[in-house]
């Protein structure tokens, strides 16, 4: 055999043609082998020549290699093994009789399949996309009808079962509700629907994980609502800093519509008498409103629109939920009008403790049943553990916290309201509280809640109307003695009928005094002719005397010159007898001087 110079060996697949180094002697019949499976690779080529071919690395297995030429490369490696344990292996320049490997191609049928897969995968790459969406969009719209129905979960309402999932009422439809609610839809009829009864999950429908930011913004945002919270826990916060809030807002701007004092003590009789305890608390209220002005008027109505709301809201809380029903001593809330002992900071700290005890996990005895309640030993199963009766369980948590959001969604601002077109505009306190309370707590405790809260009403004017019976028939009271016995009260209709009998004879003196008086008046006519009378006769004798006193007081002027003369006369004649008297002593004396003397005798 001629010797060539050795070839550089080219890289073949481990698998299709094992390397064979040094020299190498093939027998004749293997080399005869492998020019017939050279010649037959030869013309496979020479078929698929215009295909174009595609290089392959050597590291990687040719993708759509031919059936034939993975035989002839076959066929040379055996052929090459053989030779080798022939001869052995020679020196370095031996020669290197393997073929040349074929050139690695694609077919058109592998090319065909390779488009159509690029094809066909974005495709399915869409419809997947598509698929999944509206699996999400599924998902999203039934969790928004679990919670439209239901309402938001509870704090501890995680992956596992709660009461309130294991109690709650099934959805059930009968064939004629499907059939109609279809025809409301879709306007056609259809004949035969199967009833539907809703399986009992295990489960929780709604857990506190599922309310995302997306969620939350379409099931608040669908109404149009505010604040948007992901438990009822949180909402019960939100109420307790925003409703006192809203209370004092209320009071402001009803005092702001107030403009004389007249309306002022009106709005204030009509928020706070209507729920006084009785009628010394009215009449108490009724001087403190007379003796209020100026800036204590002011106050009076602000505080009295206040206690009026928080009356509207804690009076239903209290009755569903209280120890006070067989307590009348405790009727705190319902006394809530009393100005003197319960100020209004401590009407907000019987707000802020239902607010509490509705969220707390554990009965609050001074707020619900009573210490009968919290000494009970009673426990049941809620999530797999045992709850002692004192503990509050989901169902109860829902109910309370139902029963405060319709509460809150009723109270309204009398005092603000307005007629319009005759039908009177209500003025809530809580904007689209209906609306938020449906949300938070769903359309099935939102029902529920209603129609306790009737209930609650129905007793609260009850109540009412037991005050104006007890007020007019009298109030009963336990008598203790030998034989204990209840008694009444004095009430406004004995009181009433004993003012009649005293109006009566009060009536029966007037008549009798009318009578006396028709006397007395017929008297008095008699004395007055009389009077008149006298009274002429006083005028004609005053007249005449007027005159006679005009006569008398010229002969007082004479009588006076007469008196005047007489006094001078009488002057006179005081001094005359010692003038006679001095005469007569001086005649005496000069007829003793001129008389002779006789002696013996007369002369």
């Amino acid at each position: 055999m001629a010797k060539s110079k050795k070839k550089p060996k080219k890289p073949i697949d481990d698998e299709v043609e094992p390397q064979v180094k040094g020299k190498k002697k093939a027998k004749d019949e293997d080399v005869e082998v492998a020019t017939e499976l050279d010649a037959d690779a030869e013309e496979a080529a020479e078929a698929d020549a215009d295909e174009p071919a595609t290089e392959v690395d050597a590291d990687e297995e040719p993708a759509d290699a031919d059936e034939d030429e993975v035989k002839s490369e076959e066929a040379e490696a055996e052929a090459d093994a053989d030779a080798g344990d022939d001869e052995g292996d020679d020196d370095e320049d031996s020669e290197d009789t393997t073929p040349p490997p074929p050139k690695p191609k694609v077919t058109k049928t592998a090319t065909a399949l390779i488009v159509l897969n690029w094809m066909i995968a974005p495709v399915f790459l869409l419809f997947a996309y598509l698929d999944n969406m509206a699996r999400v969009e599924y998902a999203h719209r039934t969790l928004l009808n679990y919670i439209q129905i239901w309402g938001l979960p509870l704090d501890n309402e995680g992956d596992h079962g709660s009461f309130h999932t294991q109690t709650r009422t099934r959805l059930k439809l009968t064939s004629e509700q499907l059939s109609e609610a279809v025809k409301a839809r879709t306007r056609k009829t259809y004949k035969e629907l199967a009833a539907y009864e809703e399986p009992m999950p295990l489960a929780v429908l709604v857990r506190k994980s599922d309310m995302t930011e997306l969620v939350l913004k379409d099931v608040f945002g669908y109404q149009g609502l505010s604040n948007p919270v992901a438990t009822l826990e949180d909402e019960i916060k939100r109420i307790k800093t925003d409703v006192p809030a809203k209370i004092e807002a209320a009071g402001t701007d009803v005092l702001a519509a107030l403009k004389t004092d007249a309306e002022k003590r009106a709005v204030v009789q009509q928020q706070l008498f209507d729920i006084a305890w009785d009628y010394k608390q009215i009449h108490r209220l009724a001087d403190k409103l007379a003796n209020a002005k100026g800036a204590a008027l002011d106050e009076m109505v602000k505080e009295a629109v206040q206690r009026r709301l928080y009356y509207d809201i804690l009076a239903p809380l209290n009755l569903f939920r209280s120890d006070e029903i067989a307590d009348a001593s405790k009727y705190k809330i319902e006394k809530i009008s009393n100005l003197k002992d319960h100020p209004l900071d401590k009407v907000k700290g019987f707000f802020a403790d239902l607010m509490d005890a509705a969220i707390a996990p554990e009965f609050n005895a001074s707020l619900h049943l009573g210490e009968a309640w919290a000494k009970e030993k009673v426990s049941i199963t809620e999530g797999g553990k045992q709850i002692h009766s004192t503990e509050r369980t989901s169902s109860e948590k829902r109910q309370v916290i139902g029963f405060i959001m319709f509460t809150l969604s009723q109270v309204r601002v009398a005092p603000l309201e307005k007629k319009v077109e005759g039908k009177i505009e209500p003025r809530f306190l809580i904007d689209k509280g209906v609306e938020r309370a449906q949300v938070v707590c769903g359309l099935s405790e939102f029902t529920n809640a209603s129609l306790r809260y009737v209930v609650t009403i129905r007793v609260l004017n009850e109540r009412k109307i037991q005050a104006v019976n007890d007020l007019r028939d009298g109030y009963a009271h336990l008598v203790k003695g030998e034989t204990d016995k209840y008694a009444r009260t004095l009430g406004t209709t004995e009181e009433r009928e004993r003012e009649i009998e005293r109006l009566v004879k009060i009536v029966e003196h007037i008549d009798a005094a009318k009578k006396r008086l028709a006397d007395l008046q017929g008297q008095k006519n008699e004395f007055d002719k009389v009077y008149v009378q006298r009274q002429q006769q006083y005028k004609d004798t005053l007249d005449k005397l007027l005159s006679a006193r005009a006569g008398t007081e010229k002969h007082v002027k004479e009588l006076r010159q007469f008196q005047e003369q007489l006094h001078t006369a009488l002057v006179d004649l005081s001094e005359a007898g010692d003038r006679n008297l001095r005469l007569y002593q001086e005649i005496f004396t000069i007829e003793m001087e001129m008389a002779p003397k006789n002696k013996g005798g007369k002369k």
